[in-house]
């Protein structure tokens, strides 16, 4: 363990995207949907799974809960590339613009919080 000394939370509100019906299929079980560009499929929803605009309010909200609690103290956020790629939609506008990031296993995102802005000091990760 890194911090032994550490009490650690546990946090279901930042988990990876459910995708329903899809969950656990092969990939040649998999629907074809085309390329979609980030706006549509920002909105795509699979069936009795949730979009990536439901993933990012819900990661979006527990990483405001998590920064609220941590304000004055540091805090570490082991996660999902997509729930990592969502904390960094926080400092971006339009927001959905965080499906062009590729988070690198094992990278390190950093993050400076100023009153409520959100903003990005470094990430380990490539553009797409």
């Amino acid at each position: 363990m890194i911090w032994p000394e550490k009490k650690f939370e546990r946090d279901k509100k930042p988990i990876e995207q459910n995708f329903g019906d899809l969950e656990s299929q092969s990939y040649s079980n998999i629907p074809d949907i085309g390329f979609l560009k980030n706006d549509n499929l920002f909105k795509f929803e699979p069936l009795k799974g949730e979009s990536h605009k439901e993933l990012y309010e819900r990661v979006t909200f527990a990483i405001l809960c998590i920064a609220k609690k941590s304000r004055n103290k540091g805090s570490a956020v082991i996660a999902h590339a997509k729930t990592i790629r969502y904390a960094i939609g926080l400092t971006l506008k339009p927001h959905r613009d965080c499906l062009d990031n590729n988070i690198k296993n094992l990278s390190i995102t950093n993050k400076y919080q100023q009153d409520d802005n959100f903003l990005l000091v470094n990430n380990d990760f490539n553009k797409i």
